[in-house]
This record gives C-alpha cells, structure tokens and sequence, in this order.
C-alpha cells in the first residue's frame, strides 16, 4: 500500500491517471489530491482521499509515513528544458516506462453519463470550446476577475469571436458549448452556451460532442481521457511536452514559440530567483480563426448537424459547482 500525494491542477492529476495501471501492478494506491473525483471509480485506486479530509493526516500520512510517494514532474531537469513529456518525466521519477499510448482515464458516474444524455438529446448537435485557463473550478472568487500571468495559452477575445462568427456562419444549427467561468474573459462570448455544472460533467459531455476546440488546460486533458479528438491551440508552451497525438494541435506563429521564457524562472511550473516571468508579446497565440475552421470542418460529422431538427436551445438544470 502506498500513498500518492499531487499538488497542482486537474491536468497534472489526470496525467497521473495515465499512470496507475502500471504503479497499481506493484501496489495498492490510495491518492491524496486536491481533486479526488477525478479518482472516484478509478479501478486502479485503493482509496481516493481528498487533502482536505477531516484526520487525513492521522489516519493516512502518518500511518503509511514511509509509504509516501510525492514526486513533481514540472521539476524534472529535462522537463525543465523542454526536453520530454510531463507523462515522460512523471514515468521515470515513479520508475514506470512511457509510451505514448498511455493516456489519461476516467471512470464516470452513472448520474453524470445520463446527464450528458439528457442534456444530448435536449439541445442536439454540440461541440465544446475552451480558450482561457488557469484558476481552479472549485473554491474560486467567482467576483474578482481572473488575470494569468506567464507564458500564453489563452486564446484572444477577438480571435475568439471571429472564430464563434465564423462557425455559427457555417454551421447554424450546431450549439457551442462555452466552458469557461464567470470571471474569465471568454465567458460572455456571444452566441455560446455556458452551464452552471460541475467540471467532470463536461467530460462526460465530451462523449457525446462531435469534437471540442481547446487550450493547454483542463478540456484538453479530459478529451484525452475521453478518447475525443478535436482541436488544440498551442503558443508559450508546446505539444511535445503537455499535448496528445490523438489531437490536432496548431501552434502559433512568434519567433520564440514555445517559448521566450527562461529556464528555472518562477512561472508556477518551475521555481527559481528571477521572480515572476511573463511573455512580453503574446503573438504566439494569435492564430488566424479561418485555421482553425478549416480544420474543424475535417472533425465534423456535418450530415449529422443538417439532418437535425431546428429547436431551441435549453440550459438543463445541472448540479453547481
């Protein structure tokens, strides 16, 4: 029996979903996480314990103290120089070897999967978008606006209007999902349709979608869970290190895509004496939306989105957050 212990965002969690069949053949593993649902009927987890579990400490830590396992994979030194995937550098500090058919996995609930359901068979034909990134879904200031700071992933508000103007242009009955909280920039995009649901539920929404278009950020990791391709949009950080070959991943167009940032600079990755860096031009994630449509149009079924009939789109009443 040992104890995983992950500190950082969804995606690092669901990297290391990707990893517990093999860890699970040594032995049991309870997690210990900041999103433990993402653990919830994961047949390769033991236990799945919440960081804020009352006696956590006492019951688990202490007891199983020479169980522990807390390994960073952001801090890996070829990591650190761009050098490998985070899947690669988690691997070889838990002694696992990687392929790149280790993906991402989720067991989703029952009640979650007939939700998607019903919200399918209420609203019809749908892709989900996501173009901003970096807060946390739970236990966030809903009223304060959310500024990143760092190397850049978000996609611009201008551009993601054109590309919303773009796609209800040539597919008018198809309804855009928009995942993105309310004080996040993109979440007043015109013509988009925004839940109030629980995070996993757009990965169970996934699986009905006819594709998504995303960012480095939680979509994306849970689309790979999922098995669905769509869209990925890269500038400051690259698909070698934090994407999927089961995607199609653009990058923009800067002259030190991937980027400017120097190694070891305080980034909320990488830790080091510089203080914060932040990307001086954020050209990298200009990508022209007349790109991104093109290749939307390869992930679509569009015979699929014609035959539908032409009803009005509902908000189903999911659970908050």
């Amino acid at each position: 029996m040992f104890i995983h212990v992950i500190e950082g965002g969804i995606g690092r969690e669901l990297f290391f979903t990707a990893l517990l069949p093999k860890l699970a053949e040594k032995e049991k593993v309870i997690t210990l996480s900041s999103y433990p649902d993402i653990f919830e009927n994961n047949p390769y987890v033991y236990r799945s314990l919440s960081r804020g579990t009352p006696y956590v400490w006492e019951d688990f830590v202490i007891k199983y103290e020479n169980n522990i396992i807390f390994y960073d994979p952001y801090f890996h030194p070829d990591f650190i120089k761009r050098k490998i995937h985070v899947l690669d550098a988690y691997s070889q500090g838990l002694g696992i070897f990687y392929t790149k058919e280790m993906l991402p996995e989720l067991y989703l609930s029952n009640d979650l999967k007939k939700d998607a359901e019903k919200f399918y068979n209420e609203t019809g034909e749908f892709i989900i978008i996501q173009f901003n990134s970096g807060q946390s879904p739970i236990g966030t200031n809903l009223q304060q606006e959310f500024k990143w700071s760092g190397f850049k992933r978000e996609y611009p508000i201008e551009q993601a209007e054109k590309l919303i103007e773009l796609i209800k242009e040539k597919y008018p009955k198809l309804t855009i999902v928009n995942y993105s909280l309310p004080n996040e920039t993109t979440f007043n995009l015109k013509d988009t349709l925004r839940l109030n649901a629980p995070y996993l539920f757009y990965a169970a929404l996934l699986e009905k979608a006819q594709t998504f278009i995303g960012i480095n950020s939680s979509l994306t990791h849970f689309a790979a869970a999922m098995k669905k391709k769509g869209i990925v949009l890269w500038g400051g950080t690259s698909p070698e290190q934090w994407g999927y070959d089961i995607h199609t991943n653009i990058s923009g167009d800067c002259e030190s895509l991937y980027c400017s940032r120097p190694y070891l600079r305080e980034l909320g990755d990488c830790v080091g004496t510089g203080g914060r860096w932040s990307c001086p031009t954020g050209k990298c994630m200009e990508i022209k939306p007349e790109t991104i449509i093109k290749e939307l149009s390869s992930l679509l079924d569009k015979d699929k989105i014609e035959k539908q009939p032409d009803k009005e789109k509902q908000i189903p009443q999911q659970r908050p957050n």
